[in-house]
């Protein structure tokens, strides 16, 4: 089922449920070499951004890459 887009529809809906409750920043650390992971942050408007300016996160490894987005 790659590419059939039932990942960014989870996401989607992730996202607006998190957005119901409150939630209005969302923050991922992702494997430079995972492009399918990057590619459908990206999709949901993630933003790469600059790990020294991001929050603390309890997954995030040296050489991640950090992206953010705001929940509608």
């Amino acid at each position: 089922y790659w590419g059939a887009g039932y990942a960014a529809e989870a996401l989607a809906w992730l996202h607006a449920d998190l957005a119901r409750r409150g939630v209005r920043a969302l923050w991922a650390a992702v494997a430079p070499g995972n492009a399918r992971s990057l590619a459908l942050l990206g999709g949901a408007g993630d933003a790469r951004m600059d790990p020294a300016a991001a929050p603390p996160l309890g997954s995030y490894d040296p050489g991640d890459v950090v992206l953010a987005t705001a929940v509608a």
